[in-house]
């Protein structure tokens, strides 16, 4: 699954399920990663200027949650 901002990018301890945030992820660090849906107004292209994926510095267009095809299973 691919997902970018303005969704959001959800990763959870996969024994625990606390968040882990980026600076505590660390190689070997088990972990379950979720895609969820940002809010509609987020998706305007004003918004996209403020939270696309432009302005983290990664030269492609959102991929939104929804644009993603399920997996057989309904597993994304």
């Amino acid at each position: 699954m691919l997902v970018s901002t303005p969704d959001l990018i959800i990763v959870l301890d996969s024994e625990t399920g606390e968040p882990v945030t980026t600076e505590a992820l660390r190689f070997g660090h088990r972990v379950s990663v979720l895609g969820a849906a940002g809010r509609p107004a987020l998706a305007l292209p004003e918004a996209i200027e403020l939270v696309g994926p432009r302005y983290f510095g990664y030269d492609h267009d959102p991929v939104r949650v929804w644009d993603t095809p399920l997996r057989p299973g309904g597993a994304l």
